[in-house]
């Protein structure tokens, strides 16, 4: 059996001060486990199993807790956020609601508090999934790490980075709000998932590079990566047509261009600022620091010709875009 009192360093990549040693502490249930559902200790994330002793649990749980670190998204207002150390997986936000009006009124998670600091920051993860938590849509899984819970027409608490003190405090206080209103309480989570592969031919005009990616790479930081030419120097500039040059991806210049000729579908939706640059341009044009691969996750495969402006003589003409024209 696992001792929950032992001692653990996870690393977790703090801005504000140097990685620190955590202290693990023991599992906090909120309900009595009944009916468990549980996630075997293997890599498959989103299977799931019944039967699983706590050994095999806590391996499970200790392997997603040293995929993720915990970053400052907004130090003055102490904000943080979860994100992955292992460039294979990502984060996946789950939004789900668990209705505690039913059974015993109990929410049916078990937590488990995989770190701690004496400043109240911590990681807890789902440990058990049972009761109404069971009925959650969509389910939720042993791994989960809350991020939000909300409750009634008023109740909002971010609880990223959260020791189990805090957790199983907010959430206490969530469930008195729900019970006095609609029963109803909502989670807002982040799921450690393995990221797809997408294959990614990229035409430069002159030769065909096949590249490897992982779901969720930027495209533009994709092709200059390999070193494939990817700008025309003689575009103008989106944002000054009286000027060539990129903007170094910031979005503005809209000269990284790529003609996309398979897999669109597994490529991120066009932002406002992306529709502004490709308005009035072939629909399958795609501005390469705009776009994500595998977009939600999915994986296949996805060809591309790089500066596609360069076989259109009026793209090269410093009168044919600006902001005012259509």
């Amino acid at each position: 059996m696992i001792n929950h009192y032992y001692l653990a360093c996870l690393v977790l990549a703090l801005q504000i001060t140097p990685v620190e040693c955590f202290v693990q502490h023991h599992v906090v249930s909120i309900t009595s486990p009944s009916n468990v559902r549980l996630l075997p200790s293997d890599s498959h994330l989103a299977a799931g199993a019944t039967d699983v002793d706590e050994e095999q649990r806590f391996a499970f749980l200790m392997d997603i807790a040293q995929k993720l670190k915990l970053e400052i998204f907004d130090l003055e207002e102490g904000i943080y956020g979860y994100d992955s150390k292992d460039s294979r997986y990502g984060l996946e936000v789950i939004q789900t609601s668990i209705d505690i009006s039913k059974n015993d009124g109990g929410l049916g998670l078990v937590l488990t508090e995989m770190a701690s600091s004496v400043d109240g920051r911590g990681l807890v993860l789902i440990g058990e999934v049972t009761g109404n938590a069971l009925q959650a849509d969509p389910p939720l899984q042993v791994g989960d790490a809350i991020t939000g819970i909300k409750a009634g027409p008023a109740f909002r608490e971010r609880v990223t980075g959260s020791n189990y003190e805090v957790m199983v405090g907010e959430t206490g206080k969530a469930k008195e709000i729900a019970m006095k209103s609609d029963g109803r309480i909502f989670l807002e989570l982040n799921r450690v998932v393995e990221r797809a592969p997408v294959t990614v031919e990229i035409d430069d005009g002159k030769s065909i590079t096949t590249v490897e990616a992982m779901a969720g790479e930027n495209l533009r930081r994709l092709i200059m990566r390999k070193g494939i030419k990817l700008y025309d120097e003689k575009t103008k500039r989106f944002d000054m047509p009286f000027a060539s040059g990129d903007c170094a991806g910031e979005g503005l210049c809209g000269t990284c261009l790529v003609a996309v000729e398979v897999g669109e579908e597994l490529l991120s939706p066009l932002s406002d600022t992306e529709k502004m640059i490709v308005r009035g341009r072939p629909l399958n044009w795609r501005a390469s620091c705009r776009t994500v691969v595998g977009y939600d996750n999915k994986g296949g495969k996805i060809k591309i010709c790089t500066h596609p402006q360069s076989r259109f003589a009026d793209e090269l003409n410093p009168g044919v875009r600006s902001l005012g024209k259509e």
